[in-house]
């Protein structure tokens, strides 16, 4: 009998100590949640989570609620004592706006209240189309370096485009610069040994992977990648945009799954806020404080396209790249085209775009009809039909696979970058886009997608509306799967 109540009594108490502590944990899940938590249907989902599974729904919380990342890289910030961006006076703001064409004040006022750096003239951008024409033009400025070379990547595969920049490279070592090489430890998994062995042999070669994962316990940090795409030469010449180091996007050598893409040569002053993105990916990954070389003014003729570059991550509350999308279409009078690879947009992008298309604005979307990710095209078919039904045109190109990103509006604004149109791009990688006002610059990507547009079919609402029950149902259920992807 006496050992019976003492059971009974262990299993009340063991029992009681569960319960405080799930509703102690659930109490700091909601008090977090609600302290740093913005959006209304999330924090709802996490402190339903927290409550209604006991101890297990606090716990997912804690491993995959908290933006551990943004925690990092705040404090990555202080530490590193600069102030790379500081806050731009409403007085500068006014002397600043006098500068500046008519047409893009607006954009210009708002986008300096997203990310305090001034558009600086002067500059060139030049698309260049596949590996076929940008590899060639990379790969030449990088082997007549002689102070510096900085290159971040997503993907560098060593393959037939991957040994034409480690030839080159060999070729900047030999000229006494030195190379910095950022590669994602996700995005380039398979490859980041064998670069790695390379390099170390070649002197003055910096080789860092970007936040390599230890699973399970940066499980969390999965997503939270540097898609960023840069390319600097001795400060002077710039490669930017969405296009990784691969043989895939060399079409002329015909390879297998083939990947059309687009970047661009840069050159001019706003190379510099390029530089600044670089040395602080560098100082997070490598903890090493690096000074490669500015712009030189005396390098290039002056150009006339306003440029400024908008740095976007998991550790930044506003959601630039987002919020500049966004502003690009409310500021549109006439006509929006955009093209990307992965179109899983938010709420308020998707309304963005239908209001921009019942103002009367043309807005043209081109998508690729198959993606390489399954989840992601079912998840943006979802949105087909609502945005067809009120006018906004979508394209579906064909093979092979169209990993181009760009933006243009009026055919004089321009927002490139690595960026794609989903919420992975927007919230939980670090991205890079550039912001430019250049009529021809404007031109070169319409032109460029106007060719895409005559080689891709327009869907129409028929085909989206009234889809097979099971087909509806596999995609909204893929949209669901939004952040994640």
């Amino acid at each position: 009998m006496e050992l019976l109540r003492e059971i009974l009594h262990f299993i009340f108490y063991s029992y009681t100590m569960a319960v405080v502590f799930h509703i102690g944990l659930a109490v700091c899940v909601t008090v977090h949640v609600l302290l740093y938590k913005t959006n209304v249907y999330s924090s709802i989902g996490w402190i339903g989570l927290a409550w209604f599974s006991p101890v297990f729904g606090g716990i997912i919380y804690i491993i995959f609620g908290i933006n551990r990342i943004r925690m990092k890289a705040a404090e990555l910030k202080e530490n590193n004592g600069k102030a790379s961006f500081k806050m731009v006076s409403e007085k500068e703001l006014k002397e600043y706006l006098k500068t500046i064409p008519d047409y893009i004040v607006p954009l210009a006022r708002l986008g300096l209240h997203v990310h305090p750096v001034r558009e600086v003239s002067g500059n060139n951008i030049e698309l260049l189309i596949n590996g076929d024409q940008a590899y060639p033009e990379m790969a030449g400025a990088i082997s007549k370096a002689k102070k510096d070379v900085l290159l971040s990547s997503y993907i560098f595969d060593y393959d037939n485009a991957g040994k034409i920049f480690v030839d080159a490279i060999k070729k900047a070592c030999s000229n006494g610069a030195k190379i910095y090489i950022l590669i994602d430890a996700v995005g380039n998994s398979k490859y980041n040994s064998k670069l790695g062995r390379i390099f170390k042999k070649l002197k003055n070669v910096n080789f860092v992977k970007f936040l390599p994962p230890n699973i399970p316990i940066s499980l969390p940090f999965i997503n939270l990648r540097t898609h960023r795409k840069i390319l600097i030469v001795d400060g002077n010449t710039a490669f930017f945009g969405g296009m990784n180091i691969r043989g895939k996007c060399m079409l002329k050598d015909n390879p297998k799954n083939p990947t059309r893409d687009i970047t661009f040569k840069v050159s001019g002053p706003v190379i510099d806020q390029i530089r600044e993105i670089f040395v602080e990916d560098w100082y997070f990954s490598a903890k090493q404080n690096i000074r490669p070389s500015y712009y030189d003014e005396k390098a290039n003729p002056s150009f006339a396209a306003y440029a400024r570059v908008i740095p976007d991550g998991p550790e930044s509350e506003e959601e630039k790249i987002m919020t500049v999308c966004l502003a690009g279409l409310n500021y549109a009078n006439k006509k929006i085209n955009i093209i990307t690879p992965y179109f899983l947009p938010t709420e308020i992008i998707l309304k963005a775009i239908e209001m921009a298309a019942m103002r009367g604005v043309e807005v043209n979307i081109i998508l690729p009809r198959s993606s390489n990710h399954k989840i992601i095209e079912w998840g943006g078919e979802a949105n087909y039909a609502r945005l067809l039904k009120h006018n906004v045109n979508i394209y579906l190109t064909g093979a092979p696979f169209d990993h181009s990103k760009a933006m243009t509006v009026d055919g004089v604004w321009s927002f490139i970058g690595s960026s794609n149109w989903d919420e992975r791009s927007f919230k939980l990688n670090f991205e890079a886009n550039m912001e430019v006002v250049c009529y021809k610059l404007a031109k070169q990507i319409d032109d460029y997608l106007k060719d895409r547009i005559n080689n891709a079919e327009k869907i129409k609402f028929t085909d989206y509306d009234k889809m097979p029950l099971l087909r509806k149902l596999r995609n909204n259920a893929c949209r669901l799967a939004t952040p994640y992807f």
